[in-house]
């Protein structure tokens, strides 16, 4: 697979021929080899999203102090967090906040929190989202399930929203049996709640929201990959391609390449975006996966 080039604003990888969409920028971008179709996806494309009500995952948030300079909060995930006011812009802060705390710490606090999630999944739907006339039926623009700007769902980023990055990290080995579970929990839960709309409407493409990489690489290695995200991702791809969606790519910054082999052998079609900064630039994967796959267990 080739580094597709040009004056584009994000790139998603593909792997084969998928459809591709008159709305996007440019198909077979420079650069690209015959076999493998670059699909770049400009920001000014007109791209229909199918989200649900803002308590899909988490619920709103609660101010526990608020000064001239800071805001101390917990969020919709039950994270606590402190805030810079000053500098907003727009309600974009200028920096990151400080996370001060994570609800999930080990398998009792777990089970206290997994009820946020429970309960029919046609609660979590917008009112007339199946209508008859409904805009999302019969529309000429790629129709999106979930937010693909958003973050809406991703194995390693719902982790690190109930646990922390460095919480994670340690909980990988210290209490496997926990994440186990919490992943077997969220993939029983985003297949129950996804159901309906598959069941009621055609998708052409979902983006799974990861942001798991730096630039000097992704915050879990391919063993850890294999071992613990690789099955749901499985799951989660066949459920997605079964129900007709036709292409599934993943969201994450960074240089995430010794993962590559792995997405793809999940069924992941593409990646986006491609950072420069992460020297992701320079990707190159062989198109035999396999090989691949065996390149990266060994740098592993």
């Amino acid at each position: 697979m080739k580094y597709c080039d040009g004056p584009v604003e994000s790139y998603a990888y593909t792997a084969g021929t998928p459809r591709t969409f008159n709305v996007l920028a440019r198909v077979n971008a420079a650069g690209s080899s015959p076999s493998v179709t670059c699909v770049v996806i400009s920001k000014s494309s007109s791209i229909r999203s199918f989200t649900w009500r803002a308590s899909i995952l988490h619920g709103g948030q609660v101010v526990l102090e608020n000064t001239q300079e800071h805001v101390l909060f917990v969020d919709g995930f039950g994270r606590k967090r402190r805030a810079r006011k000053s500098g907003t812009v727009g309600g974009t802060r200028m920096s990151m906040d400080t996370y001060i705390d994570f609800p999930v710490k080990d398998a009792k606090s777990f089970r206290e929190y997994r009820h946020r999630y429970e309960g029919p999944a046609e609660e979590r739907y917008p009112d007339g989202w199946d209508a008859p006339d409904s805009p999302l039926r019969g529309t000429d623009l790629p129709l999106t399930l979930m937010n693909p700007l958003g973050g809406t769902f991703g194995y390693y980023s719902m982790l690190r929203n109930w646990i922390g990055t460095e919480n994670l990290s340690l909980l990988w080995y210290d209490d496997p049996a926990l994440i186990h579970e919490c992943l077997e929990f969220l993939t029983d839960f985003i297949l129950r709640i996804l159901e309906p709309a598959l069941r009621e409407l055609s998708f052409d493409f979902v983006i799974i929201h990861e942001d798991m990489a730096g630039k000097g690489g992704p915050l879990m290695g391919p063993k850890l990959f294999r071992q613990f995200l690789l099955p749901h991702y499985k799951r989660f791809v066949e459920f997605l391609k079964s129900n007709g969606v036709q292409i599934v790519l993943v969201d994450t910054d960074g240089d995430f390449s010794v993962l590559i082999p792995l997405f793809l052998e999940a069924g992941v079609d593409g990646f986006g975006p491609i950072e420069r900064a992460g020297d992701a630039h320079l990707l190159a994967i062989d198109v035999d996966t396999q090989l691949a796959i065996d390149s990266a267990e060994k740098v592993a």
